[in-house]
C-alpha cells in the first residue's frame, strides 16, 4: 500500500493506494486502465507524465518498471474476471 497526497480542484486529498489501484478509490476498475492508457499516450507524444511516484508504482502492474498498455490490459483482464464472478489473481504474484 502507498499513501499519497494529490491536489484536485485546489483541495488536498490524502488517499491510500494499492498496487493496480491507480486512482486511489479503493477499487480496481476500468478507470484505472483508462488513466494508464491516457498517461501512456501523453508520454508517447512527448508530454510529461501526470502520475506522481506512488501512482507510477501502482500503475506498473507487471513490475517491469515501465507503465504502458500491458499494464492497462492486465487491469482490464482482472476487472473482467472480477465482474463475471471469478476470483482473479495478478499474474505477477
Amino acid at each position: 500500500f502507498f499513501d499519497f497526497t494529490c491536489s484536485h480542484s485546489n483541495a488536498i486529498a490524502h488517499q491510500h493506494i494499492e498496487i493496480q489501484n491507480v486512482n486511489g478509490d479503493s477499487s480496481i476498475v476500468s478507470g484505472d486502465a483508462t488513466l494508464i492508457l491516457s498517461d501512456y499516450a501523453d508520454l508517447a507524444v512527448g508530454k510529461a507524465t501526470s502520475f506522481n511516484a506512488e501512482q507510477t508504482k501502482a500503475a506498473d502492474v507487471n513490475g517491469d518498471s515501465v507503465v504502458d498498455s500491458s499494464d492497462a490490459s492486465e487491469i482490464l483482464r482482472y476487472y473482467a474476471d472480477l465482474s463475471t464472478g471469478k476470483n482473479p489473481t495478478w499474474n505477477n504474484n
